[in-house]
């Protein structure tokens, strides 16, 4: 059921695919972001909107507006997976160091350059374009290092930023750098206890 619109909206270019769900998905025929002189949305949740509007007949804003508000709510219990913040720098430090000494990511970037890949979106991901600025001259290894293991850190801190304000109040941390078998043991007894939090 799936794969039909699926195929038809992978085959879509950005701005369209922008244009067909802004329309879709506009209550009372809006006018589009990109009539309104703005940038296309996010492609990935504009194809996700427009899939639903596919396969419902329905927008997503129709189900928002129409969800049944007395259906009770699906009791789940929560766990997040938590490292301290030192910890998770140094992993960081070490993965960066290791991804430029083994020499496989500059050859990967390499190939992918002479692919004329460079300039694709996937190459906006964290070090890429550093790597490629090194593997032109115009970084040392030490400056890509310090730029990845930056921005790298900055993402993080993102992340957790957010995944702090998602999760609900009784959500229970655990503490990530506790062997798996050991986590999977409190979480199936309920004696999960808090991990190192911040």
């Amino acid at each position: 059921i799936r794969g039909a619109p699926r195929a038809w909206i992978e085959a879509l270019a950005p701005p369209e695919l922008s244009r067909w769900a802004a329309r879709l998905d506009a209550p009372g025929g809006r006018r589009t972001r990109a009539e309104e002189g703005r940038a296309p949305a996010d492609p990935q949740r504009a194809a996700r909107s427009l899939e639903l509007v596919l396969l419902t007949g329905r927008p997503l804003r129709w189900w928002i507006e129409h969800g049944d508000p007395e259906r009770t709510p699906l009791s789940a219990a929560v766990y997040a997976l938590d490292v301290d913040a030192a910890t998770l720098r140094g992993r960081i430090e070490r993965r960066v160091d290791d991804w430029l000494d083994s020499g496989r990511w500059v050859a990967e970037v390499r190939r992918l350059r002479e692919a004329g890949l460079h300039e694709a979106p996937a190459f906006d991901a964290i070090g890429y374009r550093d790597v490629l600025a090194m593997l032109e001259g115009d970084l040392t290894r030490d400056e890509v290092y310090e730029r990845v293991v930056g921005d790298t850190w900055a993402y993080a801190r993102r992340q957790r930023t957010w995944f702090r304000h998602q999760l609900p109040a009784g959500a229970t941390r655990l503490d990530g750098l506790e062997a798996t078998d050991q986590l999977a043991r409190r979480i199936a007894t309920g004696g999960a206890q808090r991990g190192p939090g911040r």
